[in-house]
């Protein structure tokens, strides 16, 4: 390491592992369990289900952000109709 006396931690924590290795003490976190098929499947269909739930409740709230931006326009034209009126009857009853 360019001069230093200071070890890299990487060649540190591969001496620990090798010297476990070697005498028998890898802990059981350092052992590596490979899940069954069953277990893998069980897995695949819990995150498809999830993906599902995610889609529908996306799909649903795209749908209410339409339904409300329709909502306000909506609401919008109605003032704007309701302002104009008042303007036309005001217009009428000055120059008719």
């Amino acid at each position: 390491m360019g001069g230093t006396s200071i070890r890299d931690i990487r060649e540190e924590a591969a001496e620990e592992a090798d010297v476990k290795r070697r005498t028998g003490q890898a802990s059981r976190e350092d052992a590596v369990r490979v899940p069954s098929a069953d277990e893998t499947a069980e897995s695949v269909r819990r995150a498809q289900r999830a993906l599902q739930e995610l889609k529908q409740r996306q799909a649903a709230d795209s749908r209410r952000a339409e339904d409300d931006a329709r909502d306000e326009a909506s609401r919008r034209n109605a003032d704007l109709s309701q302002h104009l009126n008042g303007h036309e009857l005001l217009v009428d009853s000055t120059f008719g």
